[in-house]
């Protein structure tokens, strides 16, 4: 473990590290115990990320340093997208996008909010479910009073 870094990065690296896992939620929509399991999980995600993005800092200044590695790592994109606006993890590192075996020690702002935007959509197809789960509920009960 690294000497230094705080929770949030650790958490961040976390996420970034085990994305697949993370963002693979097994649950049955007429289960509404799992449902909501599910979505407090993604809440509980949701959670760092917006804790992170307050946390995110330009690295304009190292402009070169960035531009290069990004070449070199085909994270142009991303660093275009980002405007040098990181998040930084100290210590703690995720694999580069070239699937080769480097990593790096900071978080693109446009990661942040793709993962943040792919987790609030599955969020609201829980939310859904969640809804025709009570509306048949809702059905279910009216029909026995009749």
């Amino acid at each position: 473990m690294p000497l230094y870094g705080s929770h949030l990065q650790r958490k961040v690296a976390d996420i970034f590290n085990n994305l697949d896992e993370k963002l693979e939620l097994t649950y049955d929509k007429n289960n509404i115990c799992e449902l909501q399991q599910s979505i407090s999980k993604i809440d509980t995600m949701q959670q760092i990320i917006s804790e992170a993005w307050m946390d995110m800092e330009y690295c304009g200044e190292n402009a070169p340093f960035y531009d290069n590695f990004a070449s070199k790592h085909g994270e142009t994109h991303l660093l275009e997208e980002s405007d040098y606006i990181t998040f930084d993890l100290d210590e703690y590192s995720v694999d580069t996008l070239s699937g080769d075996s480097h990593e790096r020690t900071w978080i693109y702002e446009n990661e942040l909010s793709l993962i943040k935007d792919k987790m609030q959509k599955k969020r609201n197809i829980m939310d859904d479910h969640i809804t025709q789960f009570d509306v048949r509920a809702a059905i279910a009960l009216a029909l026995l009073k009749q």
